[in-house]
């Protein structure tokens, strides 16, 4: 069989934009496909690089096999001072993020940690007064209470003088997190990255997604059961709000996450979905992604990730149930504040968008700039930063398009900001005005 050479994109210009016309793809590696492979069918699967009759049936199948385990970078070391961490009941400080992907990563963690014998201690900063990342002071809060390990959770892999700071103080430190690699490494114990030496993992999960291999690899080391269930419920949450690549064994742990959503037990998702006025056995991708998701990540914008943490972890629906009421009214504030700050976004872009759209004001909250610089992106399509200057200090947050790696972009002026990470289609920073 002969390749075609594809023809280049044909790019329009009308009704006030550039329109890029991709070519018909070849479909020659279809040939054996059969009348049950319709030809629409056939074209949308090439244009999600699915070129070949084999390939598409891996793709339209079954959740195949999950990738193994051993692949992920640094999962054995984890794992084996996560067991000891376990048989020895210590306590661990699990310092996740304030998103979506942090706190149920957070979650993840604590639950399996404490459910093999260890006494977890979740922590997530607080958006406006800590910012991303860890700290020097909440590490040195945590060894007070007699934290013995450090895990972190959708954040670390930057974190050079925080882990330093925990290693001095006798703490070892794991590092389970999905972000872009930085030229300098934290001497972590372990940093369990998909993205570190190149990729080899052939995907790239959420934060949760790591931590649900994480923790399901624990429960196997230590020769216990586990009902991967309410966890993968969790880990469709992280993957669809965090923007992850549904490639390969991210798409599976996505439909298999969904599959554990709608029959879900966990007495926070079912109050949430109340209030939502969603029926959890309906919900899909798009109902994480405009409807459960914003209010889980309101409590973080608008107040303290904490209460989506303690929603997630409530044992009761009447406990749950009076929390959902608070982060519905935080959403309803959240969506207030979003649409003001969107206009003044739009006013400071003016009619003719740059390449890269960069807008700051003080009248932006560092809790909602990400749905500003979202909501400009998706409107221009082109790259947008939101910066929001509280306290003398300006926080901004990146949201990307499919051809331009935001990340990249901070790496490449790193000398500019006080701390940065994030990965390709999304990230954040701080920085002196």
């Amino acid at each position: 069989m002969v390749a075609h050479e594809a023809a280049p994109a044909r790019v329009l210009a009308g009704a006030g934009g550039r329109w890029r016309i991709e070519a018909a793809p070849n479909l020659a590696g279809f040939e054996d496909a059969g009348p049950g492979l319709p030809a629409l069918m056939r074209l949308l699967l090439a244009r999600r690089g699915i070129t070949t009759t084999e390939a598409a049936r891996q793709f339209l199948g079954s959740p195949r096999d999950l990738t193994d385990a051993r692949l992920m970078p640094n999962l054995d070391v984890a794992v084996e001072r996560l067991s000891r961490a376990c048989r020895a009941g210590e306590t661990v400080a699990v310092y996740g993020d304030y998103d979506v992907d942090g706190v149920t990563a957070t979650t993840v963690l604590a639950e399996g940690l404490r459910a093999l014998g260890a006494k977890p201690i979740p922590y997530l900063p607080d958006r406006f007064t800590e910012g991303y990342g860890p700290n020097v002071r909440a590490v040195r809060r945590l060894a007070d209470q007699g934290a013995t390990l450090l895990v972190t959770a959708d954040t670390g892999t930057s974190a050079v003088l925080e882990v330093a700071e925990a290693n001095g103080l006798g703490m070892d430190v794991v590092v389970i997190d999905h972000h872009a690699i930085p030229d300098r490494l934290p001497d972590a114990l372990a940093i369990v990255n998909p993205k570190l030496n190149g990729n080899p993992y052939g995907s790239e999960p959420a934060a949760v997604g790591v931590a649900y291999k994480v923790i399901h690899d624990l429960h196997d080391r230590l020769g216990q059961t586990y009902d991967p269930a309410p966890h993968r419920a969790l880990v469709a949450l992280g993957t669809v709000c965090d923007l992850a690549p549904l490639l390969g064994e991210c798409r599976d742990l996505l439909r298999l996450g969904l599959d554990a959503l709608r029959t879900t037990k966990r007495p926070g998702l079912l109050a949430l979905c109340e209030v939502a006025g969603i029926e959890p056995r309906l919900v899909d991708a798009e109902g994480i992604g405009w409807i459960l998701g914003p209010r889980l990540n309101a409590a973080g914008r608008m107040a303290h990730a904490r209460i989506a943490l303690d929603l997630l972890l409530a044992p009761t629906i009447e406990e749950a149930r009076t929390i959902a009421a608070e982060i519905e009214r935080l959403n309803d504030e959240r969506r207030a504040v979003t649409t003001e700050a969107v206009e003044v976004a739009r006013a400071l872009v003016g009619e003719t968008p740059p390449p890269l759209i960069v807008v700051d004001s003080s009248e932006m909250s560092s809790g909602i700039i990400g749905l500003v610089a979202a909501r400009l992106a998706e409107e221009f399509h082109r790259p947008a930063i939101a910066i929001g200057i509280e306290r003398g200090e300006g926080r901004g947050s990146c949201r990307s398009i499919p051809e331009f790696d935001v990340t990249a972009l901070l790496q490449r002026n790193a000398d500019l900001f006080l701390r940065y990470g994030g990965h390709r289609a999304a990230a954040g920073f701080s920085v002196v005005p």
